[in-house]
């Protein structure tokens, strides 16, 4: 954190400006995620709710005020320097807390990695949000996740719920998932398609609004997952719980394997 002193008067007033993601809190996440959303950049409204300015203080402050303040936020409009999820907790209108997977999606089966991505290329952002963000177990050994495990009758049945949080946090989920996303296609070129694309800031469109899926996601996973399990469609029970980044990285070094076949053929038949 570093620390802004500015003087209005006999008074002066100190802020502290985070200098990096990992100092940012979760109301700061969204309020930011508000103002790019809207505005493209962090306009005085945006730095006096990243910082918590008063009202009683925001009055007193001179442009010059609001441009030092701004300047040691700018560094906030570069999202893909995001490595964790900014929203740490979901708080349901029925007093449940509900929290995420892990930042790179350790604890995500490959189930239910293909659910929240199908449903994020629909943008259906309420039905995202309800399968990663969950309970906690009543009881959870030190091996295991402590959320409650993935289900789609859980997911159903937590959805009504979600859909009344408010689209800025909906938006602030969206984002997060977006980005964290981003960085796992860079770890596995050879599956997903134009993973070193930047994330394009949006308007967020409501769920089922009829427009195009994002470009965030929409991989073929029917396609994927017909090619991974081949003719031993017995095991697809199993396969659907094994962890999503064992199934991703088995699949990247098929994928990789066989262009690098294709090209020996090709030269092969250059030579002939």
């Amino acid at each position: 954190m570093k620390e802004i002193k500015i003087e209005i008067g006999q008074e002066a007033f100190t802020y502290r400006c985070p200098e990096g993601w990992g100092e940012v809190t979760q109301r700061q996440w969204v309020a930011v995620v508000g103002q790019l959303l809207t505005y493209g950049e962090l306009t005085p409204l945006g730095v006096k709710a990243v910082l918590g300015i008063k009202n009683s203080e925001s009055v007193r402050l001179m442009p010059i005020d609001w441009h030092v303040l701004g300047a040691e936020l700018e560094w906030m409009k570069e999202l893909e320097g995001v490595t964790g999820w900014m929203v740490e907790e979901v708080e349901l209108p029925d007093g449940r807390k509900c929290y995420p997977p892990a930042a790179n999606f350790d604890d995500m089966t490959w189930e239910e990695f293909m659910f929240v991505d199908v449903s994020a290329a629909r943008k259906a952002w309420d039905v995202v949000a309800a399968c990663l963000y969950r309970p906690l177990k009543e009881a959870a050994t030190e091996e295991e996740d402590e959320r409650i495990a993935f289900s789609r009758f859980g997911v159903s049945a937590r959805l009504p719920m979600f859909k009344g949080l408010s689209p800025l946090l909906l938006s602030a989920i969206e984002i997060n998932y977006m980005l964290l996303r981003k960085r796992m296609t860079d770890l596995y070129p050879n599956i997903f398609r134009g993973g070193s694309r930047k994330v394009k800031r949006q308007p967020r469109a409501a769920a089922g609004d009829g427009q195009q899926p994002s470009t965030a996601a929409g991989t073929d996973w029917v396609g994927v997952y017909r090619r991974l399990l081949g003719e031993h469609v017995w095991e697809e029970e199993r396969l659907l719980k094994l962890p999503v980044n064992t199934v991703l990285f088995r699949l990247d070094v098929m994928v990789k394997d066989g262009k690098e076949r294709e090209k020996e053929m090709r030269r092969a038949r250059r030579r002939r």
